[in-house]
């Protein structure tokens, strides 16, 4: 349907309009793209929150550091089969258990927790106040992302409108008889204008996301 679409908009000229609808798709999928993973990084992150609480309890109980991470691994993999973080925990305190170093480029997403068991088997720290330290931080970081991103929702809401609101005037247009539409779908200048006008719109749109990560960074 898509192709025969395309095909039909080449073969009558309106090849402005095949490269705007292009256009707007790919702005469309990206910020899509963008969402999901968003989402994905908040997971993990609430995942890497929540391991880090797991693994501190058992060692306050005296289980040994590759014990209490098999559990934190266990726990999370329970509640949340796909989770990345409890899969790579349960990975990492299995290879420690069968006499593997502490790798921290191996460890995936428990990287920070293999880091911390690395520094705390290295300097003789205690591995328990340096997940306590560095919990205290992830949850810091996490809560100002989302006060950030709570803040920034209305000028992001305000962004996205703006990028469609030439829609809505040129449906005002061909309501009151001005015909914009047959103007954009020709051959000549208008074709141009109307890729022209939606590469804007998606610029602006993409501008204000590179807005929005500069502060959230």
């Amino acid at each position: 349907m898509v192709v025969a679409t395309v095909g039909a908009s080449a073969l009558t000229g309106a090849v402005g309009l095949v490269v705007a609808a292009a256009v707007a798709g790919a702005t469309g999928w990206w910020l899509m793209g963008r969402g999901v993973r968003g989402r994905s990084e908040m997971a993990r992150g609430e995942a890497l929150v929540r391991a880090m609480s797991i693994v501190t309890a058992e060692l306050s109980v005296g289980a040994p550091i590759a014990q209490a991470c098999a559990c934190a691994g266990a726990e999370i993999l329970a509640d949340d089969p796909s989770s990345a973080v409890g899969r790579d925990l349960a990975i990492l305190a299995a290879r420690v258990h069968l006499g593997g170093g502490i790798e921290t480029t191996r460890a995936g997403t428990a990287r920070p927790i293999a880091a911390l068991w690395s520094t705390s088997a290295r300097f003789g720290l205690p591995l328990g106040d340096l997940l306590a330290a560095s919990r205290a931080d992830l949850v810091a970081r996490h809560r100002f992302a989302a006060h950030t991103k709570a803040g920034l929702a209305g000028p992001r809401a305000t962004a996205r409108v703006l990028a469609v609101l030439p829609v809505f005037g040129l449906l005002l247009g061909q309501a009151i008889g001005a015909d914009p539409v047959r103007v954009l779908l020709d051959r000549g200048p208008g074709s141009v204008l109307l890729v022209v006008g939606t590469v804007l719109a998606a610029a602006g749109v993409a501008w204000s996301e590179y807005i929005v990560d500069r502060v959230l960074s």
